[in-house]
């Protein structure tokens, strides 16, 4: 699965998520959600944004960003019928590399 990085304390960073073999067409919110890979409590649970018919995205606000580590991330696209998860399986990496000091 795709891995995105950046460093710790990065602000404003954007990840969109390429949607392999799904579509946002009829979708009508997205929501991102990601935790650190060895578990614990989400440190995303928001809003992204529908950019195109096979793309969707998310900027990352506030602290999101201020820890080092290793995180999953995916996005739930939201339908009339129901939700759909992507990606379907696995998550996406996220790493956040410590800064120099």
């Amino acid at each position: 699965m795709a891995v995105w990085t950046c460093k710790a304390g990065d602000l404003h960073r954007r990840i969109t998520l390429n949607l392999d073999g799904g579509s946002t067409t009829g979708a009508t919110g997205v929501t991102f959600k990601m935790r650190p890979s060895a578990g614990g409590a989400l440190v995303v649970d928001a809003a992204g944004v529908l950019t195109g018919a096979k793309q969707v995205s998310y900027t990352f606000t506030g602290t999101q960003l201020d820890t080092a580590g290793t995180y999953n991330l995916e996005a739930r696209l939201t339908f009339s019928d129901g939700s759909e998860t992507v990606p379907t399986s696995g998550y996406v990496t996220v790493i956040i590399e410590p800064r120099l000091t």
